[in-house]
């Protein structure tokens, strides 16, 4: 349906641009679109091991880089994955890192007794969650009004 609904969009606007969004099985049919993606990992080819037999995700990242013009990638580090795992030529790669707010205007300000951690990600066994969470325990982002 979405590709469907996504196909016919484009159809009517005809975009000169296309982001794709994650890794597509198949492009949307545009017409001389410039096609970018934004590639945040190549952790399913680094650790397959870790994922099911049946996961699709590593052949449809590699289909969808493959028809892209042009890949952001978000650190030097999956760049030089990308470069050394799917033979990607550079200068198809720019690195754009994710941006960030600092904290100190996010937490109200208050005395820590213990470091915050804050961790965005995936808890699944390649990220080694549990250890984090066992070695840094429960009670380290407590606040001392």
């Amino acid at each position: 349906m979405n590709l469907f609904l996504s196909t016919s969009l484009f159809n009517k606007y005809k975009p000169d641009l296309i982001h794709e969004t994650y890794y597509s099985l198949q492009a949307v049919k545009s017409r001389n679109a410039i096609r970018i993606i934004t590639l945040y990992d190549m952790i399913h080819e680094i650790f397959p091991h870790l994922f099911p037999r049946t996961d699709k995700t590593s052949a449809n990242k590699k289909r969808s880089l493959q028809r892209a013009d042009y890949i952001i990638a978000i650190s030097n580090k999956t760049k030089s994955d990308l470069i050394r795992l799917l033979g990607v030529d550079p200068i198809k790669i720019s690195v754009v890192r994710l941006g960030f707010t600092p904290y100190r205007k996010l937490i109200p300000v208050c005395k820590f007794r213990k470091p915050i951690l804050h961790y965005i990600g995936f808890r699944k066994g390649y990220k080694n969650f549990e250890i984090l969470e066992r070695i840094f325990g429960k009670n380290h982002y407590l606040c001392k009004n």
